[in-house]
């Protein structure tokens, strides 16, 4: 049978509009998310500060894509290394160890998850924002600062990334929502 469709309906959010969440530094703001889009994709306007990093991991149910609206980024995927510049569009593979470290920032991304569902890991490693608009580090998004230790990592220097090759697969512990993270040190960096 085909899917009942009578009661779709679109919408729309005003700039700043979504459901905003602070993130690992990171100001996060759902535009749509798997209720909206029947589980297809999740899109997100993200805002992260110069230095900030995600420690290297794997998704194993999504593929993620960034396409940079301001700053920049250093983005690891498996071996591959790329700067993403504005107007630049990175897509990481499900099943490839991958990392970002911001250049210059704020960096400015819409990040595209699809299945959708990264909205729920967002929510439960982050907490809710007071609003869409971007503080700088020091006026409050420590206080935001999850702890990648509670999702699986056991060293904590990755939370520093190092952008680096993956490694054997007994150094990787899996976590919630379908990730997995880097457990041992980070220390084989990949070449420039």
């Amino acid at each position: 049978m085909g899917e009942d469709v009578t009661d779709l309906r679109g919408y729309h959010h005003e700039a700043g509009g979504g459901t905003a969440i602070w993130m690992l530094d990171t100001l996060m703001n759902v535009k749509a998310g798997g209720d909206e889009t029947r589980g297809g994709f999740t899109l997100i306007e993200a805002l992260a500060p110069s230095g900030f990093g995600t420690p290297l991991h794997i998704h194993h149910r999504e593929e993620e894509g960034f396409y940079v609206l301001e700053g920049s980024m250093t983005v690891q995927c498996g071996d591959d290394r790329w700067v993403a510049e504005p107007e630049s569009f990175v897509l990481l593979p499900r099943g490839v160890p991958h990392a970002y470290l911001v250049n210059e920032g704020p960096c400015r991304m819409l990040q595209v998850t699809s299945p959708a569902q990264f909205e729920k890991f967002a929510e439960e490693v982050g907490r809710p924002a007071e609003s869409a608009t971007y503080r700088t580090v020091s006026a409050g998004l420590r206080e935001a600062r999850s702890d990648w230790c509670s999702l699986g990592n056991r060293d904590r220097r990755s939370t520093a990334p190092e952008l680096a090759r993956a490694g054997p697969a007994r150094d990787w512990q899996p976590c919630a929502w379908g990730y997995s993270l880097r457990s041992a040190p980070i220390t084989a960096r990949v070449a420039a």
